[in-house]
């Protein structure tokens, strides 16, 4: 826009103006965001799931071994509280584990393909439009919410054509409001300073992401991969080996205990 027209308009217009800038900029960094946090909540579910397939099952033995092995002590010595106590931890672990383990072998999940240019400008365009700190009310925000979640489910599904569908149908919900050039002007600053926080949380939530014990794991497997090593099948030779000593000990203590009586 030329320096002459804008010297021809009207303060609040000049504003207005710069506040719809300011907006699509934060618009284009939390879609930008929210494609980084989608990407690495997907690697980290699929290979989570990796994980607990190799080693789950292995360590839900082991668990229900050492559940076994506490309670048969816990009736030895019948007096030690403690050892009641760590025996029932120990039966409740070894029950997560194994429902756990038994999840994972009933769930499928596929490695993802990589996202096309295509799918990943549209779905930056649908979080800028509909992006749940752009409502005006609960009732809108709640809604933009509901859309989002099923935004976010096709994009996984790399489903460009449900994608499409999904800004078509936002598009003919939306209802034309009259709004004076002031009215405008407070709306952007609140949807400014509502897109600002949501970038902050963005942000602090691919922080945790990135903090926590399974993608720290994910990165040491991946650091492993380059050096030509499977970190995932050594660790679970390692829980086969534990499993193997963990066995052992409780033969031994089963036939002891057999032996006494």
């Amino acid at each position: 826009m030329s320096t002459s027209i804008i010297e021809h308009q009207q303060p609040d217009e000049v504003e207005l103006l710069q506040k719809q800038s300011e907006l699509e900029s934060l618009g284009e960094r939390v879609a930008e965001l929210e494609l980084e946090k989608s990407a690495l909540q997907l690697d980290l579910r699929v290979f989570e799931h990796r994980y607990l397939q190799a080693v789950g099952s292995i360590y839900a033995e082991l668990d229900a071994i050492e559940a076994q092995l506490l309670e048969w002590l816990s009736i030895d010595v019948p007096s030690d509280e403690e050892i009641k106590h760590r025996a029932a931890m120990a039966r409740a672990a070894a029950q997560k584990s194994a429902q756990e383990a038994h999840d994972v072998k009933s769930r499928n999940i596929s490695e993802p393909s990589d996202p096309s240019e295509s799918l990943k400008k549209l779905y930056r365009r649908i979080v800028k439009r509909i992006h749940l700190d752009l409502g005006d009310s609960v009732e809108d925000r709640e809604r933009r919410h509901r859309m989002m979640v099923e935004v976010n489910a096709a994009y996984e599904a790399r489903d460009e054509e449900r994608l499409t569908t999904l800004l078509d149908i936002w598009d003919a919900e939306q209802k034309a409001t009259v709004e004076t050039v002031s009215e405008r002007i407070a709306r952007l600053i609140r949807q400014i300073a509502e897109m600002r926080r949501r970038i902050d949380c963005v942000e602090q939530e691919i922080h945790r992401l990135k903090c926590g014990q399974l993608y720290l794991l994910y990165g040491r497997v991946e650091a492993a991969k380059s050096q030509g090593r499977d970190l995932i099948v050594e660790l679970a030779e390692h829980a086969r080996q534990q499993l193997a000593e963990r066995e052992k000990q409780l033969e031994s203590y089963t036939f002891a205990r057999c032996r006494g009586k």
